[in-house]
């Protein structure tokens, strides 16, 4: 957060956080869950590209691939793909090695985007704990989040941080009212989520801040 400054990305309106995986990386479950998280992954980003297309609004899709430049440029490749086009995308990436290479770039295309999207990425759920507004998509799918056995991370999240159903008129709902919404009411309605706020004092750094609340959490067991 100290840091930020120094980001070379420019402010964004809408960010996509991508959590695209190349069809012969090893998955994390059986063929069949691993289907039904590229679709909604794939479903979720054509919402969001519409919206960017009818309101045309640049769409910062935010690549987490961390290898070579090729890989970088075949998960660039599948969304140029998807839609057709290159226009009202822009892609924030940073191959591993490059002079531009930081392990923070992610977080610096994070906290430069106004809203973010995303399926159920934990850069998301960080994004929540620093202040920035988001739209967690897995949750639209019946009984999705429990297959992924995540059902816990999105219960006490607030009605507008998640798509509760798989149709246009909720994103365009959802997306709407948190583009509107003042900063204040965001981070009040955010206050009480589980994803503990990191607080604008950093000073101590973060490891004092989970010991702190680590040590406030054991004296209450």
């Amino acid at each position: 957060m100290r840091e930020f400054q120094a980001s070379h990305h420019s402010p964004a309106e809408l960010g996509f956080i991508s959590s695209y995986r190349p069809p012969n990386q090893p998955q994390d479950y059986d063929a069949t869950l691993d289907t039904a998280i590229f679709n909604a992954h794939e479903s979720f980003f054509l919402l969001a590209y519409r919206y960017a297309l009818e309101h045309m609004i640049k769409l910062r899709v935010i690549i987490k691939a961390r290898g070579s430049r090729a890989e970088i440029d075949n998960e660039i490749n599948y969304f140029e793909t998807l839609v057709g086009s290159t226009r009202h995308l822009e892609f924030c990436s940073t191959p591993r090695g490059s002079l531009q290479a930081t392990e923070w770039g992610n977080y610096f295309a994070m906290l430069s985007s106004d809203l973010l999207m995303c399926g159920h990425s934990t850069l998301g759920f960080e994004a929540v704990s620093a202040g920035k507004k988001v739209l967690f998509g897995s949750s639209a799918k019946l009984d999705f989040l429990k297959r992924l056995g995540i059902d816990d991370y999105f219960q006490h999240l607030p009605q507008e941080l998640k798509m509760m159903e798989e149709s246009t008129n909720e994103f365009r709902s959802k997306i709407s009212t948190l583009r509107s919404m003042p900063d204040h009411q965001y981070l009040a309605l955010t206050e009480n989520t589980p994803v503990r706020r990191h607080p604008n004092n950093a000073d101590g750094g973060s490891s004092r801040m989970v010991r702190d609340f680590l040590s406030e959490t054991l004296s209450k067991t």
